[in-house]
């Protein structure tokens, strides 16, 4: 199945450099030398910042962010 989805597909997210190099050393070795360029990284997008929010909220608000980047440091849920 990976195997025809990556036939199938013009781009397969690795998501990190070592996840991507993985896949391409590995599971996907023979399908990387037909398609050397499909297989890339993209990250998730998260930022140092909202991943601290997540994980350590008191810490988030002791620190000394500017109040500018405050509200994008806000739980939407």
């Amino acid at each position: 199945m990976g195997a025809l989805a990556f036939v199938g597909s013009h781009k397969i997210n690795g998501v990190s450099a070592l996840h991507t190099n993985l896949m391409k050393q590995t599971v996907f070795r023979d399908l990387n030398v037909l398609y050397p360029n499909r297989i890339v990284n993209k990250t998730n997008g998260i930022t140092f910042r909202r991943w601290l929010m997540e994980c350590n909220p008191r810490l988030t608000a002791s620190s000394a962010t500017p109040s500018a980047i405050r509200p994008c440091m806000t739980r939407r849920r």
